[in-house]
């Protein structure tokens, strides 16, 4: 099963009519609007008007009652008492650690739990409570011939993603036999050929 990880309505009418597990979104006004998971801020001081489905980011949210509640790959979680542990706050879903490789994964018995592995996208590297120049989502950091990518998220605070994605699909098959059931695709600034070439390798793919 695959879920989507979304910016903006151009992107969540693109990814829409596939058939997916669930869509996420760190946009709230468009979370609230379509019903979607909302990623909570790494960063915030109050979280007002929540919707019941949260990715959420730190184990403070853990205690939040809420009907659905994902954890994000920012728990780093990379062993089996981790993922036991937050099993028993009855999170729908572990998002594993983007650092675990295959044999790491085989040592987890990944069929007893709900698992999800993050099979593209880019990952944020630094978060900056703030910067005297950025204002807007079109700043990129420049080292040579990569580009990060800088993001303002609702509080201004701001992302800092990697240069370059993941990109693991082509080792579905490989997941699927460990007993992965759940698979998740972020989109950053993707053009529209780009995330229907994506989806539909996944859909090729039968996940």
């Amino acid at each position: 099963m695959i879920s989507v990880l979304i910016r903006n309505e151009k992107q969540y009418n693109i990814i829409k009519n596939y058939e997916l597990d669930c869509i996420y979104t760190d946009n709230l006004i468009l979370a609230l609007k379509y019903d979607l998971y909302y990623e909570t801020p790494r960063v915030y001081t109050k979280l007002d008007n929540l919707p019941n489905k949260l990715l959420i980011n730190d184990t403070g949210l853990l205690k939040i009652h809420h009907k659905e509640i994902v954890t994000n790959y920012s728990f780093n979680v990379a062993n089996r008492k981790t993922i036991e542990l937050l099993m028993k706050y009855q999170v729908k879903k572990i998002t594993l650690s983007v650092e675990m490789t295959l044999d790491e994964l085989a040592f987890l018995d990944c069929q007893k739990y709900p698992l999800e592995v993050i099979l593209y996208g880019k990952i944020m590297v630094m978060l900056l409570k703030s910067h005297p120049l950025i204002k807007d989502n079109d700043y990129k950091l420049v080292n040579g011939n990569q580009k990060f990518e800088m993001r303002l998220d609702e509080d201004k605070h701001v992302k800092i993603y990697h240069f370059e994605p993941i990109n693991l699909i082509d080792k579905v098959v490989s997941y699927q036999k460990l007993g992965i059931k759940y698979f998740r695709v972020d989109f950053l600034n993707e053009s529209e050929e780009e995330i229907k070439n994506i989806m539909d390798r996944l859909v090729k793919n039968k996940i």
